[in-house]
């Protein structure tokens, strides 16, 4: 039996340096003697020259992938009465080993989170439908490695043709103008037009990992803004696994809902503009006609006068 006035003496068996000098200090605090091995012969050598009350191992799949040699000196040590709570042990390196894949999984979101911010404040200034478009593009192609086409509405209530975006650092050819190239065909050659019309009349997406077509390579969804269904984005990763991840496509749904007030607020403030613009029209109309009628009214009168 160990001396219950000592502190208990732990083994953890860790590969990773960070996590094994993280959960040492962590069990240090609490009170405990702590020794680490980064391998499985290490283990092995001190679990023979020294006693431990708790032997805590990396996960199982670790354990197993040891050598035979190892492997059965420690199946040995366990079986000739060695103090090694194994499986307390395994225990706790399953659950250290999802606390490692929840912490990956934080960062993760914190980076997602992250590129979602920076869209936001982008889209926030942009003032052009060819500035949302490098925008959207740049998300895609940073977030999901793939590229991104664009259908808006046109004034007849119809979709329009695609505006895709260029990756970045593309050089624009001289002369023409960035919707013309945006809308070259070329660049997505799986675009399908009636999937996207379909998108936008039902307000559904459709295309790869929907109900809708689900073999097909790009993923459409709606431009859904507070009023209205604004257009159709059209995303076609490198790899459809991609968006087949539930993160992912919370993500791009995310991005496709700041894409969409995006686009609503520029064609609201187009219409301020015409107003604005119409507004100064008929004052400058009502201005014009008040000094011509001055300059009517003035001789009218003296012939009135001389008539008299």
């Amino acid at each position: 039996m160990a001396d219950k006035t000592n502190k208990t003496s732990l083994l953890l068996a860790e590969d990773e340096e960070s996590l094994r000098e993280a959960l040492k200090l962590n069990l240090e605090l609490e009170g405990y003697e702590v020794t680490t091995a980064d391998n499985g012969p290490a283990v092995i050598k001190m679990v023979k020259n020294e006693y431990f009350d708790l032997i805590i191992l990396d996960r199982y799949s670790d354990l197993v992938m040891m050598p035979p040699a190892y492997f059965r000196n420690m199946v040995n040590y366990v079986r000739d009465g060695g103090a090694v709570m194994l499986a307390v042990g395994l225990l706790v390196g399953q659950l250290t080993a999802g606390l490692r894949e929840q912490a990956e999984a934080a960062v993760q979101r914190e980076a997602a989170a992250r590129a979602l911010y920076e869209a936001a404040r982008e889209l926030s200034a942009a003032l052009t439908l060819d500035q949302i478009v490098s925008i959207g593009g740049r998300f895609v192609n940073a977030t999901f490695g793939g590229r991104c086409a664009f259908f808006f509405v046109g004034l007849d209530g119809r979709l329009g043709a695609p505006q895709i975006a260029k990756p970045e650092g593309a050089a624009a050819v001289s002369g023409v103008s960035n919707a013309a190239q945006n809308s070259a065909p070329s660049g997505m050659p799986n675009l399908d037009r009636v999937l996207a019309d379909w998108t936008y009349q039902h307000g559904q997406p459709a295309g790869t990992g929907t109900h809708t077509l689900p073999s097909g390579s790009v993923l459409y969804l709606p431009l859904k803004a507070p009023m209205a269904i604004r257009g159709v984005l059209a995303v076609e990763p490198e790899a459809f696994q991609v968006l087949a991840q539930p993160d992912s496509r919370r993500q791009i749904d995310a991005c496709a809902t700041l894409i969409a007030i995006a686009i609503e607020r520029v064609h609201y403030v187009e219409i301020a503009q015409d107003a604005l613009v119409r507004i100064e029209s008929e004052r400058l109309r009502n201005s014009l006609l008040a000094a011509v009628s001055h300059d009517l009214r003035t001789p009218l009168t003296g012939l009135v006068g001389m008539a008299e």
